[in-house]
């Protein structure tokens, strides 16, 4: 109790220091004030003291984010803000306040602290809410492109210490760090399938609630990471990055199929090459990959969609069944003309027994072509159906 006053007591010297001193004093002082401020924000409100506390944290917060906000690429204490994420006492506040202090100063970091702001915070990505996730995505996206053995776990150096950490740890240990990791390398995956699937808008067409491949949570998050603000070439550069990063990350090739699938659809030679050559590379060397039955069913649900996106759908039109799939046999008939492209037909054992088909998502890329050329075939017909090209449905399950 009376730590807290003394806390809140140091607060008014603090808001009364930040008001009397110029931008660049301020800035000065915040390398070691921001941080300390943070961890400062009470993690329950019960007493008038702490209620006292939070006011003093909120409203010096207030004036240090007005002063920033209008200066051009201020300098902040990443390093220090990053700590503050690792610390899991604190109020999910603080670590918010801190997510938003890491992208006001990140432009104006080094590119060697951008990725070890990127390396810290995708330690710990899988368990961020779902919004601060977001802001992990935004700067991702700002840092490309970024190499994967210094940003994300799993690279040959970081596997290499871990083949030595696991010598002296017991197996349950092992499963729980392997099990953390594939979780922040999903979370990962899940965003940059929806950024290489996205399709900016054609000129004549104004509606930005919805587009080829994605259903519009799908879409909105990718707004809400400021994806459709890019031109066009410069999407067509970030998407390129990111599937370069892919290809850096050591990860399981299985993992990384349904991101090279997405971009061998893509309407850009450079990120469609790109993807069909790394593909190509899989078909020639790695054919076991393509043998395993996760990686059938994800590439079944990344051409069909989700069985929520597909029920959705159907029940506008009366055909849904009680397992949540469509009546679909003619579309089935169509997505087998093209089974053999990447190696798979119609013996191919998948995990579940209505998943025995695997198509080459070009079949959706000719589909959209048709489509925007106005031509009602049964491509046009496959491309108008409702698709939830939901990562989450066949990376994380």
């Amino acid at each position: 109790m009376a730590e807290s006053s003394k806390d809140v007591e140091a607060l008014d010297r603090v808001l009364f220091r930040l008001a009397s001193v110029d931008d660049e004093r301020m800035l000065q002082v915040l390398q070691s004030l921001l941080p300390q401020l943070l961890v400062l924000y009470p993690r329950s409100v019960s007493t008038s003291l702490e209620q006292q506390l939070k006011e003093k944290v909120l409203r010096a917060v207030s004036h240090i984010k007005t002063r920033l906000d209008a200066l051009h690429r201020p300098a902040l204490p990443l390093d220090a803000l990053c700590q503050v994420l690792q610390q899991s006492a604190l109020s999910v506040v603080s670590h918010n306040l801190a997510f938003l202090f890491l992208e006001m100063g990140f432009d104006a970091a080094s590119t060697e602290l951008q990725t070890r702001v990127l390396a810290a915070v995708v330690q710990i990505v899988s368990r961020l809410s779902v919004s601060q996730q977001e802001t992990f995505c935004r700067l991702l996206v700002r840092a490309l492109p970024v190499t994967a053995s210094v940003v994300f776990p799993r690279t040959e150096g970081a596997a290499r210490d871990q083949r030595e950490v696991e010598m002296t740890l017991n197996s349950d240990v092992i499963d729980h760090v392997n099990e953390g990791n594939d979780a922040n390398i999903n979370v990962v995956l899940d965003f940059i399938l929806d950024l290489v699937l996205y399709e900016p808008p054609s000129s004549t067409r104004t509606n930005a609630t919805t587009t080829f491949g994605l259903m519009t949570p799908r879409l909105e998050r990718l707004q809400r990471v400021k994806i459709p603000q890019f031109d066009r070439e410069v999407l067509y550069k970030v998407q390129l990055d990111a599937l370069r990063l892919v290809k850096e990350m050591t990860i399981p090739t299985r993992c990384k199929i349904p991101v090279y699938l997405a971009g061998s659809a893509s309407f850009h030679h450079a990120v469609k090459d790109f993807s069909n050559e790394q593909l190509s590379r899989v078909v020639k060397l790695e054919e076991t990959e393509l043998e395993d039955a996760d990686v059938a069913r994800r590439l079944m649900a990344l051409v069909l969609g989700s069985q929520v996106a597909q029920c959705a759908g159907a029940s506008e039109r009366g055909k849904c069944d009680h397992a949540g799939r469509p009546d679909a046999p003619g579309r089935c008939k169509y997505f087998a003309s093209a089974v053999s492209a990447f190696g798979f037909d119609r013996s191919h054992k998948c995990a579940t027994p209505d998943a025995a088909i695997v198509v080459p998502l070009d079949v959706r890329h000719r589909a959209v072509t048709a489509s925007r050329n106005g031509k009602q075939d049964q491509a046009s017909e496959c491309a108008a159906m409702p698709v939830d090209i939901s990562p989450l449905s066949f990376i994380l399950t």
